[in-house]
């Protein structure tokens, strides 16, 4: 306990010196409130309400992040809606409450917050913006270090209450700052499989293909194999190399589409090159997107083919588009994506989704966030769960183009 508590101290000593090594933010930075949840609903409560405390008091806030997911340690509460419901009761504008709600643990609340984008696709939490990371609890010390360091942001911490870990602390918060310091890979292990854009070809159910950062894995999972993007399909710019947001495979042109950010392109399967000379804004292709579409990147993306429509995510909703004679029209303004999925699970919050796929050969729709995917079948216009839960997504970790997973 006492090696603890002397790490505890450093660990605050560390991050006050980080604080001060950062330079003077610049005239684009902002000031940012992240908020830690917890699954205890008290405890979330309490945190809600320090984090409006400093809101009030600083009045130069310009957003605030409320990071916690939904049913965290068998808890039944939806840590960030809990949080955002606090603030906005108190009269914080919804417009500036921003929420997390994948993370299951301290540092997932760190890599999933870092993650964050605004519906324009540009990053929430950028190098030189202040951060004020609130807790009543010591891993705010932690998650602001690992903000300071790796992300270059003038990050503190704001902790009310004993920083004094308790003797039945299983986590050691300390070790977590040090290995998100040293180690490059330390988000890709902690979210990892991530999966951030899927597709399926016509036939073979085991014929797959996901990007996960600058990864290219086909094949099932059990047996999947992997190669950089960059090598894999080497006629695309190094923007493309990393990132991909949403893809899907058309089967009536034999292409498929690749987004990220604004843009998009196509590629014919099998020599995955490039069709055209140049990327297109997301726009051109889907010309009639709702306003607060127009801009920034898709969440994820498949195309049906039994029926040709193709489904759009972003946030909380998605947007169904018809496919005729190689036009593309829009069905009907965005819809709930928790209203596409019948039985939507409770720990998936409101949608969010992270990829998303079709697969003629069994029909079926594979959703990913997170870590976790669902197994769907159209029954009407409805998603029916072919599981009674969220399966886990069981890829294995890329050793020889990641090294060791720490």
């Amino acid at each position: 306990m006492k090696f603890l508590i002397e790490k505890v101290w450093m660990l605050a000593l560390l991050c006050s010196f980080a604080g001060l090594a950062q330079s003077v933010e610049n005239d684009t930075s902002k000031t940012i409130l992240l908020i830690l949840g917890s699954g205890n609903l008290n405890t979330s409560i309490e945190r809600a309400e320090m984090g409006f405390n400093v809101y009030n008091s600083k009045k130069d806030i310009d957003y605030i992040i409320v990071s916690g997911g939904c049913g965290a340690h068998s808890s039944s509460i939806c840590e960030a809606t809990i949080m955002a419901d606090v603030l906005i009761a108190k009269g914080v504008p919804e417009t500036i409450i921003f929420k997390e709600e994948k993370s299951k643990s301290t540092a997932q609340n760190y890599c999933y917050s870092r993650e964050l984008k605004h519906s324009d696709g540009t990053k929430l939490i950028n190098q030189g913006d202040q951060l004020f990371v609130v807790s009543n609890h010591w891993h705010a010390m932690s998650v602001s270090g690992c903000f300071n360091d790796n992300d270059l942001a003038i990050s503190k911490y704001i902790i009310e209450g004993n920083i004094i870990p308790k003797p039945d602390s299983k986590t050691d918060y300390g070790a977590m700052y040090d290995n998100c310091m040293n180690n490059p890979n330390y988000c890709k292990s902690v979210l990892w499989p991530k999966i951030g854009a899927a597709y399926s070809l016509k036939g073979d159910p085991a014929n797959q293909h996901k990007f996960i950062e600058d990864l290219y894995i086909t094949g099932p999972d059990s047996s999947a194999s992997y190669s950089k993007i960059a090598k894999t399909i080497p006629e695309v710019s190094n923007y493309w190399n990393s990132g991909i947001d949403a893809t899907f495979y058309n089967k009536f042109q034999d292409l498929i589409y690749i987004f990220k950010g604004t843009d998009y392109l196509t590629l014919k399967p099998g020599t995955l090159s490039m069709v055209g000379e140049h990327t297109k804004p997301i726009q051109t292709l889907f010309s009639e997107l709702p306003d607060h579409w127009q801009t920034g990147h898709l969440d994820a993306a498949f195309f049906d083919s039994t029926t040709k429509y193709m489904y759009l995510f972003k946030g909380a909703e998605y947007v169904k588009f018809r496919y005729k004679k190689y036009k593309v029209q829009i069905v009907d303004s965005p819809k709930m994506i928790t209203d596409l999925v019948e039985n939507w699970p409770f720990n998936w919050g409101t949608g969010d989704v992270d990829a998303a796929l079709f697969t003629e050969a069994t029909n079926e729709v594979l959703l990913y966030r997170g870590q976790e995917m669902l197994r769907l079948k159209f029954e009407g216009d409805k998603l029916m769960m072919l599981n009674t839960s969220p399966q886990k997504v069981n890829l294995a970790w890329p050793t020889e183009f990641w090294g060791d997973r720490n």
